[in-house]
């Protein structure tokens, strides 16, 4: 625990280790690394040697403050990989910025690695191109991106993808996009640019379109989910593109302004989410258990259910939701 002042970047790139490595803090607001604008915080690169067993996961820290210069991308976190399955969970991303690509986490998998990222919220990043709160890409051969409650607000890019930016390049690639919050976000490039999702689903054409899926989410109003191509979301080639049970409603964050991301209560997020959702976290944002009363809520927070209160004016506390 602690709040930490970050110069020069934290950095772990080995020559050969073909090992996993698990980076844990103390949980958001507990564990706090600060770049102070000037450096980006955390960088890992596995990618300099055939890296299939080092698993890269990186939990319970708070990322505020970062900034990178290309060509490391990522004001926060940069994770590049070849193999390696990567892992985001419980974190906070907080006004970071990148120059390139990913201003609060750039997570890169080059060969047949994955990424899951859950659990995590992205405020007040930018970047320069792509993907204000996070890019998340994945080069050639085999791979799968789980983005599963998690909370994008206020992020910005000057190119696509305010809130996030997925890069799907080769088939067969598949994208599961489940149970999160994207919300006033902002994107520059115009047009469908995607100010709070883009997907880009077939960037090598001629080979079979990547699998989009997109459920139980909280998108923009601007947001065309049929088509799956307008300025709030655009996935590029919607041949293999399917979504359901996905509102466009304001998730009624208690303070959005600061960043306060918990759910307020008649919040249209709470109990609307997919308990069967791929990699659905055990744990929320604050490390509160998932699920409290039966459906897991869309977004990082899960809130609890109100306390039940007997006749006579007294109350108890149902246990079983402990």
């Amino acid at each position: 625990p602690g709040n930490y002042a970050i110069n020069p970047t934290l950095s772990y790139a080995p020559a050969n280790e073909d090992f996993s490595l698990t980076i844990r803090g103390a949980g958001i607001g507990a564990t706090i690394l600060d770049g102070g604008g000037a450096v980006q915080i955390l960088r890992i690169n596995t990618s300099g040697f055939a890296d299939a067993a080092a698993e890269i996961t990186v939990e319970g820290i708070t990322f505020q403050n970062g900034f990178d210069n290309v060509p490391f991308f990522g004001g926060g976190l940069n994770v590049l990989t070849n193999n390696a399955d990567i892992t985001v969970s419980g974190c906070a991303f907080i006004n970071n910025e990148s120059t390139g690509t990913g201003g609060g986490a750039n997570l890169q998998s080059l060969a047949n690695g994955s990424v899951t990222l859950t659990s995590s919220t992205f405020y007040n990043n930018r970047a320069g191109t792509n993907g204000g709160g996070a890019l998340v890409f994945g080069n050639f051969n085999t791979f799968i991106a789980n983005i599963t409650n998690n909370t994008f607000g206020g992020n910005t890019a000057t190119g696509s993808g305010g809130g996030a930016y997925v890069f799907l390049v080769d088939d067969p690639s598949d994208a599961h996009i489940y149970n999160n919050i994207f919300w006033e976000n902002t994107a520059t490039a115009g047009g469908n640019d995607g100010d709070d999702l883009f997907v880009e689903s077939d960037f090598i054409v001629g080979v079979p379109v990547s699998m989009v899926n997109l459920f139980n989410n909280v998108l923009g109003m601007n947001a065309d989910l049929i088509s799956g191509q307008s300025e709030d979301l655009n996935v590029t080639n919607t041949n293999n593109y399917t979504q359901g049970s996905n509102i466009q409603q304001d998730p009624l964050f208690t303070d959005a302004g600061t960043g306060d991301f918990h759910l307020q209560s008649g919040s249209p997020a709470i109990d609307a989410g997919d308990n069967s959702a791929p990699a659905i976290p055990l744990r929320d944002f604050e490390d509160d258990n998932r699920i409290m009363s039966g459906t897991v809520d869309i977004g990082a927070d899960e809130t609890p259910p109100p306390l039940s209160g007997s006749s006579s004016g007294g109350c108890f506390i149902n246990t079983s939701q402990l």
